[in-house]
């Protein structure tokens, strides 16, 4: 091949919006179902040379760790380096995540793995909250009203680096997610690479937030179960107001309620012309990924989709950047 690598992803990093919905489609197990499916991806992205960025915790035998080591199977020997031979190959899994969960400094494995290059795992911190007024026991922390609002706007500003730091984000599935949250974690991740304009693809086939997305999208009519994956909890509402004047957020950034900024609304607003441009696809293809329930079908339509985009633009700087 003298020298040239041909792996089709090469450079693109992904961020996958991917977890168990509720009444899922598929029978058995719903966690395994996705992990399953989530490998798989991952998997077929390794081997043609992309990245990932995602934002869960490592536990010993999770999908982290399985995740770590396909990447690291799936490396090419040699593919790391330029033609300098200098440059060191950026990670294949950014790990990003959240105050106060933190690196897994303890796991053998998982250390193995960052020495070697194939993660990379940061904590993110809450913007504009000192921590030196919370315990330093997370537990305790996360018990107090100061803690969770920090863990809210840790997780905000969590999402926002990964956006930052992806080329392209696939989004299936999704529950209602904690009680304690500003916005599902999959439709936060979602809104925020709209913002940034990056392709976006959105897949109702598993149901869940991501249908709810698809559904608001195309100004269908909805259920209060799904209306209420794009409102933050009332509880929620009162711990933002409660601390409005001594740490005020951007109104985007704060919740999302039926009378103020609304993330329904913004998702009802986006223009299917500008989802399908940014991403590649043709409107009709578009329709089709927000609507079939073929998995298979929606993720070959978001590669197909990421292929033509890298062929406008070609690879990401970000993505190919020597190191993090």
């Amino acid at each position: 091949m003298n020298g040239i690598d041909s792996r089709r992803l090469l450079g693109i990093r992904f961020g996958l919006s991917i977890s168990a919905a509720p009444h899922m489609p598929a029978g058995g197990d719903p966690e395994e179902a996705v992990n399953g499916l989530t490998f798989r991806l991952a998997s077929a992205i390794f081997l043609q040379g992309g990245g990932l960025m995602l934002g869960h915790r490592w536990c010993p035998d999770g999908i982290m760790e399985h995740l770590a080591f396909q990447a690291r199977d799936s490396r090419w020997s040699g593919s790391g380096q330029t033609s300098s031979g200098t440059a060191r190959q950026a990670a294949s899994i950014l790990n990003l995540i959240a105050w106060p969960d933190a690196p897994p400094d303890g796991d053998r494995n998982a250390q193995k793995m960052i020495q070697d290059g194939v993660l990379e795992v940061r904590q993110v911190r809450p913007p504009d909250i000192p921590l030196d007024r919370l315990d330093t026991d997370p537990e305790k922390a996360l018990a107090t009203d100061l803690g969770r609002l920090a863990r809210i706007r840790a997780l905000t500003a969590m999402r926002q680096e990964m956006v930052h730091r992806t080329d392209a984000r696939i989004c299936l599935g999704g529950a209602s997610g904690n009680p304690h949250r500003r916005l599902p974690g999959v439709i936060e991740e979602a809104l925020l690479t709209h913002q940034s304009g990056k392709p976006l693809y959105i897949a109702g086939a598993l149901g869940g937030a991501a249908k709810a997305m698809a559904d608001a999208i195309l100004q269908r009519r909805m259920r209060d179960e799904a209306r209420a994956f794009f409102f933050t909890p009332p509880v929620v509402v009162g711990l933002f107001a409660q601390a409005a004047q001594e740490h005020p957020v951007p109104v985007e950034e704060g919740p999302s309620t039926e009378s103020g900024w609304s993330a329904l609304k913004v998702f009802e607003a986006m223009p299917m012309a500008t989802l399908s441009r940014q991403s590649g696809l043709t409107e009709e293809e578009y329709l089709h990924l927000l609507t079939t329930g073929d998995v298979q079908r929606a993720l070959s339509l978001a590669i197909t989709g990421i292929l033509r985009v890298r062929t406008t633009t070609g690879p990401s700087a970000q993505g190919t950047e020597a190191g993090p």
